[in-house]
């Protein structure tokens, strides 16, 4: 009777709670692509892993193949493992101890899952939590059974799911494995037998990464590459980190008591339960090492739900039950609206505290809960493919989908670009985590719409032929195997000036921009619009290389009015100001002719920065007055 109405509740509460976010339809793109005989590829004709999570990658194929619709699949799944995992802890906890405490136990387990911010947000979302929450649960579950009776089969099972967990998502593989190695060497395995079951049960994880290696060029996901070397001072990124679990504790203070509470008592325990809190332990440090994330509690949810099924083995007294409740309850009114308050206004707290999100909110207020947008968000056109063009797009996932097959998306975070996810990314004091921006090389755009090599830096150009060879050669290519061997496991220094990138000396635009005075002249006049044809669109900074080194002291520059810019030029490798352009206000290009008070010395290079940041920027032209 209990377990039925906490059933039913969980239902309900899911449906109300039920989103997905941009991150997870990238995965969804590349669903479609897959069903529909284009390749496990983000882009059409570039191989491509933009996925993290293989696993939940091709469950969502399976359904979409059934369903035709990637966004119901994997909602559908998502509710299915995440309604399994609440049946296994709470039969595990009323199990575990005497039947009257075990089915109070097991009641304030599941009442932790329904006001747990972040289970409730992320056992949704279209990322692959439930599925991790899921097979977490299973892992301990069945931890359990071999600590009573080890074998060979269980102990090479004990190391497959720690390959499982790793094509779920790779990190999760730290979660495992102390508990893994603990337990079958507990059993005191003779060496060979060991090294045989640990080999048995790696045998998905090396299988995937040799196809991975195979048909992609490189054993990990596009997306490790471009989040890694972000050119931050390590103690930054770990403050980061530190940030990412205290705003939980303030957003969401139940799931870290949770976390903390379970591991505490379980310390005192067994074996079994002390290498558990070990994985919870190094799991959660490598989250502060990389700095957290960017979505407020998603990589809390494994952790969280392994905390729930330690506290659901201990035999509470009535008291302690009493008062185990009483700090449960106290601990999640804070996350109360989000929880079992959230309706279809809900918006959540879109503040931001250390570039980390209120992310359900952000995305439920504009439309994209499953009660709110489903007809909208959720619809699928007709995916076939048509004449081929480029786009650049920030927010990867809606866009990227909206767009089709037939638009090749380029990401300026490069979670799907094989190219900007090996350039450095660009430093600035305000960045987010798992999300840095990467410059756009010159002539970039073009390169990828005509299927040639355009690039103007010599380095960049000798990088991107290299990558071009992988992601888009003959698979079986000896000269691409050459090429594979030498990005994973050779040198491939090609002299890149990680400073330009960093700095922002390469602009970011939809067409070329190193060019010559003359083509610059050749721009429209004062009074188009800002983005209109012609204009010069930037990120970062538009970069402008002259004809000839000249000195000059008069010039004249079209910018638009929103923001305010720095024009500058280059001496002996550094950038000068000579000139500040404040902004109008307006959102249309206004001219500007500029009498400098002493000439400039001979440069060959101008760069317009802007100073205040609104997004993107235009210049219209930029004349140097003999």
């Amino acid at each position: 009777m209990i377990f039925g109405a906490l059933i039913v509740g969980w239902i309900f509460e899911l449906i109300r709670t039920a989103w997905i976010g941009d991150d997870a339809v990238i995965t969804l793109r590349t669903v479609m692509n897959f069903v529909h005989g284009y390749g496990p590829v983000f882009n059409v004709y570039e191989r491509v892993q933009a996925y993290t999570h293989p696993l939940w990658f091709f469950l969502i194929s399976a359904v979409t193949f059934v369903l035709g619709n990637p966004f119901y699949s994997v909602l559908l799944l998502s509710a299915a493992f995440s309604l399994g995992t609440l049946v296994l802890t709470f039969r595990h906890a009323a199990r575990s101890v005497a039947l009257g405490r075990g089915v109070a136990l097991g009641t304030l387990v599941v009442l932790a899952m329904m006001f747990s911010k972040a289970y409730v947000e992320y056992s949704t979302s279209g990322l692959e939590n439930p599925l991790s929450n899921f097979l977490a649960v299973s892992f301990v579950l069945f931890s359990i059974r071999f600590q009573e009776s080890p074998t060979f089969a269980k102990a090479s099972a004990m190391f497959g799911f720690c390959s499982v967990f790793y094509l779920c998502r790779p990190d999760l593989f730290l979660l495992g494995l102390p508990t893994a190695l603990v337990m079958t060497l507990s059993a005191k395995p003779r060496a060979r037998r060991w090294v045989a079951s640990a080999l048995l049960g790696a045998l998905p994880l090396l299988l995937w990464t040799l196809f991975s290696l195979y048909y992609y060029g490189f054993p990990f996901p596009n997306t490790a590459y471009a989040k890694l070397g972000l050119g931050l001072e390590r103690m930054d990124v770990i403050r980061q980190g530190v940030m990412y679990l205290m705003d939980s504790v303030g957003r969401d203070p139940l799931t870290m008591g949770t976390i903390v509470g379970g591991t505490l008592l379980a310390f005192r325990s067994g074996r079994l339960e002390k290498s558990l809190v070990a994985g919870v332990t190094l799991y959660l440090l490598y989250v502060v090492y990389v700095g957290g994330d960017f979505m407020s509690g998603r990589f809390l949810t494994v952790p969280f739900v392994v905390s729930l099924v330690l506290l659901a083995r201990t035999d509470f007294s009535p008291m302690q039950l009493r008062v185990l409740g009483v700090t449960g309850a106290l601990l999640a009114i804070p996350a109360v609206s989000s929880t079992w308050l959230s309706n279809q206004d809900f918006s959540g707290d879109n503040t931001r505290v250390s570039a980390v999100t209120d992310e359900r909110g952000f995305y439920y207020s504009r439309k994209k809960g499953f009660l709110t947008g489903a007809r909208k968000h959720y619809r699928v056109e007709d995916w076939s493919l048509a004449e081929r063009t480029v786009s650049k797009r920030r927010m990867l996932g809606y866009e990227g989908f909206k767009d089709g097959p037939s638009v090749h998306v380029v990401d300026p975070i490069g979670l799907s670009d094989p190219l900007l996810a090996r350039l450095p990314p660009v430093t600035t004091e305000f960045w987010t985590p798992g999300h840095p921006t990467h410059q756009i090389p010159t002539d970039y755009m073009e390169s990828v719409l005509k299927g040639e090599n355009l690039l103007y830096d010599p380095a960049t150009h000798a990088l991107y032929e290299e990558i071009r060879l992988i992601t888009r050669g003959d698979l079986n290519d000896r000269e691409r195997w050459k090429a594979i061997w030498r990005m994973n496991f050779g040198s491939h220094d090609f002299g890149l000036d990680e400073r330009r990138y960093r700095q922002g000396y390469v602009a970011s635009t939809s067409t070329p921009v190193e060019v010559g005075v003359s083509e610059m002249q050749r721009h429209v006049d004062d009074g188009s619009p800002w983005n209109g044809e012609g204009n010069r669109i930037f990120y970062f900074s538009l970069l402008i290389t002259l004809e000839r080194s000249r000195a000059f002291s008069t010039f004249e520059i079209s910018v638009d009015g929103n923001d305010s810019y720095s024009v500058q030029t280059r001496h002996n490798g550094e950038f000068v100001e000579i000139a500040a352009i404040e902004a109008s206000g307006g959102s249309e290009m206004i001219g500007h002719r500029i009498q400098l008070a002493s000439p400039v010395l001979a440069t060959d290079t101008v760069r317009i920065l802007p100073t205040t940041q609104n997004g993107w920027h235009s210049v219209g032209y930029f004349r140097i007055l003999e």
